[in-house]
């Protein structure tokens, strides 16, 4: 017991998980990244290698880790002029950007590096954390409805479409 009385103990708060909008902003980051280093192993003729963790089983029977290369695919694109575009992807749908569009223009090629890295820098700064937020809150009522999203935003129209016709009734 000695040993132990002469070690500095404290009282610590309960860890909490971290937020989901941290974990969000560090996934799509993350993505960032690996779209960041296609670039440039395309810009410099070179390749570029994200590696992730797999388990298999050897021969033995045993379970066992090794690395193998991700496949990323690039977010950007070139259309019939040269322009260069490029979306932010999350849970494999396109992030609505704050002024309602969801692709950036590029330009020509030797700028998507600078693109790429303003807009990590725009992510860790939040200034995507609403297009998020609504990605998560559709998602979550798409869960929770018991029928699908589509029939729910028609019966929402159609209920619009009914309080005009009455008002305009009423007016007449």
């Amino acid at each position: 017991m000695p040993r132990i009385n002469r070690l500095k103990t404290v009282r610590q708060e309960e860890r909490k998980a971290r937020e989901k909008l941290e974990r969000t902003r560090e996934r799509i980051t993350n993505r960032l990244k690996d779209q960041l280093g296609l670039a440039t192993a395309i810009l410099t003729g070179g390749t570029y290698y994200s590696p992730r963790v797999v388990w298999y089983t050897d021969e033995d029977g045993e379970r066992r880790t090794r690395e193998r290369a991700k496949r990323i695919y690039p977010w950007w694109w070139k259309d019939n002029k040269g322009n260069f575009y490029i979306n932010i992807w999350y849970n494999n749908k396109k992030l609505v950007l704050p002024d309602g569009t969801t692709t950036i223009l590029v330009g020509r090629l030797n700028m998507l590096l600078e693109t790429i890295q303003a807009i990590i820098d725009a992510v860790q700064e939040g200034e995507l954390d609403e297009a998020m937020e609504q990605k998560w809150n559709w998602r979550e009522l798409n869960y929770y409805l018991s029928e699908p999203l589509s029939a729910v935003k028609r019966r929402h129209e159609n209920q619009r479409e009914e309080q005009a016709r009455r008002s305009n009734a009423e007016t007449k």
